[in-house]
């Protein structure tokens, strides 16, 4: 899990049951190629958009962050230090924080 060996059993078990619970769905995110999306597209949205990702996420995680951000007209990129991927499980609280910052200015 998120290039950490080891890392599932560390968790609180009620995170490892919730992730339990909803591995059956994993493949089903694979199952259909994602829908084609252009840039100009996204920067037709005009609601408020907060997009996260950790400072440590692999590259094909954090272009697609940094791309979409680029794209959505005033959309906010959140970069949580010391996170990954996972930053909303294992670095909830600077996650919640700044996503609560987003949340309390929109």
């Amino acid at each position: 899990m998120n290039h950490q060996p080891g890392l599932f059993d560390m968790l609180d078990p009620r995170m490892r049951a919730v992730m339990l619970d909803n591995a059956r769905t994993i493949p089903l995110q694979f199952a259909t190629p994602p829908p084609q999306m252009s840039c100009a597209q996204l920067g037709r949205i005009t609601a408020p958009v907060a997009i996260a990702r950790g400072d440590s996420t692999r590259s094909s995680y954090r272009i697609m962050a940094d791309t979409t951000s680029r794209c959505i007209p005033g959309s906010r990129l959140i970069v949580v230090p010391g996170a990954r991927h996972a930053a909303p499980v294992l670095t909830a609280p600077a996650f919640n924080e700044a996503l609560l910052g987003f949340l309390k200015e929109n």
